[in-house]
């Protein structure tokens, strides 16, 4: 079952890192499926940003800011269980200036109807 992070903010590693000469030696990398939810936001986020700079992906209209929030919200999610305060703080903020940007692009498209 998923366990969220300890009150402390961080999980007990299983192997410790042993560091040589500035590299770790015994390093691994045990992906959940909250990174594996908060990397499918990341690439929600980055993909839409990426589109939006080729040209793309039009900013203006609704589907940008809710990529930008569903990849938000699917960060906060696994931050849930591996919480870092200052990625919470800057998630928090792109969901909502997100969300004020598709209320914004769906009212644009409303008024553009009428």
């Amino acid at each position: 079952m998923l366990k969220p992070a300890n009150a402390d903010g961080g999980r007990a590693p299983e192997r410790p890192l042993v560091f040589n000469h500035g590299m770790a030696r015994h390093a691994r990398m045990n992906l959940t499926a909250p990174d594996i939810v908060g990397f499918v936001g990341v690439s929600l986020i980055v993909a839409t940003y990426f589109l939006s700079q080729l040209g793309r992906m039009d900013v203006g209209r609704p589907l940008y800011p809710a990529l930008n929030g569903v990849g938000a919200l699917l960060i906060l999610f696994s931050l849930y269980f591996t919480f870092n305060a200052a990625s919470v703080v800057v998630e928090g903020f792109w969901l909502a200036i997100s969300t004020v940007g598709l209320l914004r692009a769906l009212r644009n498209r409303s008024n553009r109807r009428e």
